[in-house]
């Protein structure tokens, strides 16, 4: 066997680079950078005409997430916040003191989508994952194998958003439409 020819601090660069490049812990991880802070509406993939909504327009502990058609109100808008691991937070224009969040931390498919009074908690912080298509699945950081699901693929006024099992499929597929786009 002959002796490498490279010197040892290249042999640990390379190993560094091909362990990250293959790495569980760097695999799929998206930086919540792809999502810039600011103020959104975020529409449905699956019919862009339906937007994430406060149930009743109300910013209280355990009101519902809906989808409806886009009216322009601040029941409809978002603000996103960057937290910590790589998560959002996203936040009503109602009182951004409340966001989004998966009940009573109950990670399985069908669980309610609900608002509560923030406190950086797993169940209310969100992993975006872009698509190839621009688009972004959002992954609840307590257990990335769940995301933001619009319940049956029914695009209708009122149709619960549910956190369901990852499919990525249309219906778990969200656009991010900038308002404040003075502030870039």
């Amino acid at each position: 066997m002959s002796k490498s020819t490279y010197p040892k601090s290249t042999s640990v660069f390379l190993f560094l680079f091909l362990w990250m490049a293959i790495s569980p812990v760097y695999a799929n991880t998206v930086s919540s950078n792809l999502i810039p802070e600011g103020i959104y509406v975020i529409r449905c993939a699956g019919n862009s005409n339906y937007v994430l909504t406060l149930k009743n327009g109300q910013a209280s502990n355990s009101n519902g997430i809906v989808i409806s058609k886009w009216n322009n109100t601040n029941a409809q808008k978002w603000k996103v916040t960057h937290e910590n691991n790589n998560t959002i937070a996203i936040r009503s224009m109602v009182n951004n003191k409340y966001a989004i969040n998966v009940d009573d931390h109950q990670m399985s498919s069908g669980a309610r989508i609900i608002c509560w009074a923030f406190g950086n908690a797993s169940n209310e912080r969100w992993i975006p994952q872009k698509q190839s298509n621009g688009n972004y699945v959002l992954k609840v950081y307590e257990n990335k194998n769940y995301a933001l699901d619009v319940e049956n693929g029914e695009y209708t006024n009122n149709n619960t958003v549910q956190l369901f099992e990852l499919t990525a499929g249309a219906n778990q597929q969200w656009k991010f439409e900038r308002l404040d786009t003075s502030k870039k």
